[in-house]
Parts: structure tokens; sequence; C-alpha cells
């Protein structure tokens, strides 16, 4: 099958002026690799307005469209309500915790009408690619604006909307609850939530064959563009916390995730602040890469409802464990996650390959 891969920003449309380094998790790069190992024929670029590629089927990656990361979210806009149109197959997917993200800022975008396309920043477009092109399919592209942040059946019922998600745990109602916006709304259509585990595509870029430290620092740490303030508050945590993330925060920036997991290795706690989401299974590397270094991990309270046995501690219990009790919670946290972990490459590929299948699907009832 010939396959069209893109995506709103950058990385998803394969347009980084630098190729993308293989120890982080570039969901888009593995996907690429794996509808190529699947023997479909794939061509990975960014969308052109007006231009429709030569493909069978069509997946794109979203992003929130009114922010400056995501410069082809027009073009990309512009294809999928091309696709529904001619009747190509789409899978849509989200590849973090952007969902309500994209569905507030189509609003927003359904209220800013036509002149979003040309917009300006420092003097130079926002949107890449040819403005006169975007401009004369920019009916379509509003269309598709008001069909995604109103659930309209004419892009909810033809399109495949995938979220990566652990298959091992996780209540997929609670997804559905707290992805889809207004979700339980009677008056909102709901959207059927499909999803993606990732989990082995963490296990292809990182080197988890390091050797566990005898001792680590009493200390929690955490990687993230958020600092979760109200969060940490109602922990009572004593123990100090080391950010990682974006500089513009005043973080020290960590440039992979392989990084993130030596860090992780050197303390004895990993924090994972509650989201929209929790309680669903929702994919965190975070969960990952505390289970391999056999340190602890803090969660929100659905989740760790959701996981239970070694996961149910509070913050301050934990900080009142000696470190052979940090030790072997570390351990048993390990051991009750593993099995839960869906680690295979191949078992992954099978779910892609449903996804496509799909996918396909929904355009053939119509």
């Amino acid at each position: 099958m010939k396959i069209f891969l893109t995506g709103s920003t950058p990385q998803q449309a394969n347009m980084m002026k630098r190729a993308v380094a293989v120890d982080r998790l570039n969901m888009p790069a593995h996907i690429y690799s794996a509808l190529i190992e699947m023997g479909h024929e794939v061509e990975w670029r960014a969308a052109e307005a007006g231009k429709f590629p030569d493909c069978d089927l069509i997946w794109t990656t979203l992003f929130p469209p009114c922010t400056m990361v995501a410069p082809y979210a027009m073009a990309n806009s512009w294809l999928i309500h091309e696709a529904v149109t001619r009747g190509v197959p789409v899978v849509m997917f989200f590849d973090d915790w952007q969902y309500s993200s994209v569905w507030n800022q189509y609003k927003t975008m359904s209220n800013t009408g036509k002149r979003q396309i040309t917009k300006t920043l420092s003097g130079q477009y926002l949107y890449r690619g040819d403005i006169d092109a975007l401009m004369s399919v920019s009916d379509q592209i509003m269309e598709f604006t008001r069909w995604f942040w109103r659930n309209d059946p004419a892009l909810r019922d033809k399109t495949a909307l995938v979220v990566p998600k652990f298959h091992g745990w996780g209540d997929h109602a609670e997804l559905e609850r707290a992805v889809v916006p207004r979700a339980g709304d009677p008056t909102v259509p709901t959207v059927s939530l499909l999803t993606l585990d990732p989990t082995p595509m963490i296990y292809r870029c990182i080197d988890f064959d390091r050797p566990l430290p005898d001792d680590r620092e009493r200390h929690w740490m955490i990687a993230t563009f958020f600092t979760h303030d109200k969060w940490f508050r109602y922990q009572h945590l004593a123990w100090p916390i080391d950010f990682f993330g974006p500089l513009k925060k005043g973080f020290p920036r960590l440039k992979n995730e392989q990084l993130v997991y030596e860090e992780t290795l050197k303390r004895w706690g990993n924090l994972s602040p509650r989201y929209k989401h929790d309680g669903s299974g929702y994919y965190r590397n975070r969960l990952v890469f505390s289970v391999e270094s056999h340190s602890v991990i803090l969660m929100s309270k659905k989740d760790k409802e959701e996981i239970g046995g070694p996961f149910l501690y509070t913050g301050p219990e934990i900080e009142a464990l000696t470190n052979d009790q940090l030790r072997k919670l570390g351990h048993d946290q390990h051991d009750h996650m593993d099995p839960l972990l869906q680690k295979e490459w191949p078992i992954m590929l099978d779910e892609i390959d449903m996804l496509l299948k799909h996918a396909q699907s929904l355009v053939q009832r119509w």
C-alpha cells in the first residue's frame, strides 16, 4: 500500500534541518520504520496545499495548530479535508497528550477565521509553504476546523483517531472522558478513540543495559515542560525535587531520553504528576524509565489506584523508607509493572496493521 506520512510540526513531517538522533523517541520516525518493515511504500514529508499526494492512505500526526512549532498545520488540515472528500483513508495520530489542546485551538481558529492563515511572526508568515496556495484552499481549511472541534460526523465517522496508550493497564473509558473534549455531554457526539502502544519504540532507542547503582540520592526528579506546582503542594514532599526541561523555565536541559534515563538512575524518586487523563494508561516515558531503573515512582491518585500493588504509596511514606527499603520497593514496582509492559516490536506492527485496516473500513462504509 502507498502511504503518505506527514504531520503539523517539522519533526512529524520529516522537515527537520538535521537528522534526529537515534536515542530520541521520535514516534513518527518509528512509525515510518514500522510501515517500511511491513512492506508499505511510504512517502514522508510535509503536505502542500492544493497538491494531493499519490497514495492509498494518509497517516498524519496532529499538533495544536495555532503555535509557531506547527508550521505545517494549515496544509495538514487541508490534506485531511481533501482526503475525506476523496474517500482516502486517514489515520489521525496524537503522539503526546495534545488532543484537547488541538481541539481547543481549532475551536479558537474557527472564531479567528481565515486571517489565522496569514498571521506573521517577526515579519515572517507563521505557516510554511505557498501562502497564496493556502488561501486558495482556505474554505476547506476552515471547514476542517469546524469539523474537528464540533466532532462532526463528516470527520468523526470517516477517520481513525489514535492516541498512545499502555495496553497492559488503564481504563479506556477514562481515556475517552479525559481526552475527548466535553465527553459525556449528551449534546456532543462521542468520538471513538483507538490506541497504539508505543512502548517498543522506547526499547529501540534507549539502552537500558546499565548497572543499577548500590546507592542513590534521596531526591525526586522530573523531566517536564510544566512546573505542576499545584500537584506538588498536595504531595507534601520533603526531598529536593530536581527538574529537567526547557531552559526558558530555568531547568537544566537534557538533550535526549537516554540522558533522562541516566539521570533517573541517580535518584530514588521519580514523579508522575496528575494530568487530565490520569487513570487511563496514557503513555508516559517516565513510567518505563522508573521501572527499568528499579527506582520508585510517585504517581497521581487515579494512576496508582489503576495499577495498584507497590504503587499505592504516598510521597511521605516513600520518603520515610530507608535506602534498603527503597531498593526493595523499586524492585517490587519493577516486578509488578514489567509484565504489564508490551515491549515486543512485532506485536506493535500487528497493532499498526489493525489501525490501517480500520481506517480503510471506515471509508468502505461510505
